[in-house]
This record gives C-alpha cells, sequence and structure tokens, in this order.
C-alpha cells in the first residue's frame, strides 16, 4: 500500500469570504466561500469541504491527510475598523 499523500492548507478568513489553499503532490488547490461573520468557524469548514470535493475527497479524508494548517483572519481588524464589536473595559489593581 502507498503513501498517502499529504495536503498544506492555508485559510484567509475575511469579512466577505474565506479563501482557501491546499498544496499536495498533485499541485495547487484554490477556492472560496462566503465568510459567516456570527461563527467564522463554520466558514472554515465550509471552505475545506470545497477543497476536498475539489480534490475528489470526502472532508475526514482531507483532514487525516494534513501535515500544515495555517489560519489568518482579518476579523478583528474590521471589527477595529468598523467599531461594531462589544463594548468592554478593562480593570485591574494598581501596580498591574
Amino acid at each position: 500500500m502507498g503513501e498517502v499523500e499529504r495536503v498544506r492548507v492555508g485559510i484567509d478568513v475575511g469579512g466577505t469570504f474565506t479563501d482557501i489553499v491546499g498544496l499536495g503532490a498533485s499541485g495547487v488547490t484554490r477556492g472560496k466561500v462566503p465568510s459567516t461573520p456570527r461563527n467564522p468557524a463554520e466558514g472554515v469548514v465550509t471552505a475545506c469541504g470545497l477543497l476536498a470535493a475539489e480534490l475528489g475527497i470526502a472532508l475526514p479524508e482531507l483532514l487525516a491527510r494534513v501535515d500544515r494548517f495555517g489560519l489568518g483572519t482579518t476579523v478583528v481588524t474590521n471589527v477595529l475598523a468598523t467599531r461594531t464589536g462589544a463594548r468592554l473595559g478593562l480593570i485591574t489593581t494598581q501596580g498591574f
């Protein structure tokens, strides 16, 4: 039985789209799905499902083949820029 092809995955979660790139022995595969601002993890899983479909394998098989996974996001930057996040405060003790 031959060795299973390993895949490197990179994902960027943006405010509008979640982009994914997979790199394996068969080359580079790219995809884009709508982001899910209320739950960014949904967009990540959907993007991984799209990558798996592009590779002709099931999502669990793709995940078993991943040897490196990179994740970047502009979600916090977008919240700061638009000032749409929750109001919060910081309470500390003197000298902290």
